[in-house]
């Protein structure tokens, strides 16, 4: 990944965070991003979510409806990923 898919992806998770739908907040980004710059995005950006921060994954696992705790504990990171990958 270099720098700019990099900052794409930390701008989907902060825009998904604040209640966008996930149309507009690729449109969102694609703009602040790509365009700003002067580039064009050619293709679909895959976000790997090992590097996300823990706060973007519970608020895209949120996004899907998971669950993000159990009992009184938030999830662990790898738990977390573990749960968006197979949606458990």
């Amino acid at each position: 990944m270099n720098e700019v898919e990099r900052k794409y992806c930390m701008c989907l998770s902060s825009v998904q965070r604040r209640g966008y739908s996930k149309q507009s907040a690729h449109a969102i980004c694609t703009n602040s991003v790509y365009k700003s710059r002067g580039l064009v995005r050619e293709r679909m950006v895959a976000c790997k979510l090992e590097k996300m921060t823990v706060v973007a994954l519970r608020a895209l696992a949120k996004q899907r409806g998971l669950r993000i705790s159990q009992g009184r504990r938030y999830l662990t990171k790898p738990k977390l990923i573990k749960r968006l990958i197979y949606k458990v």
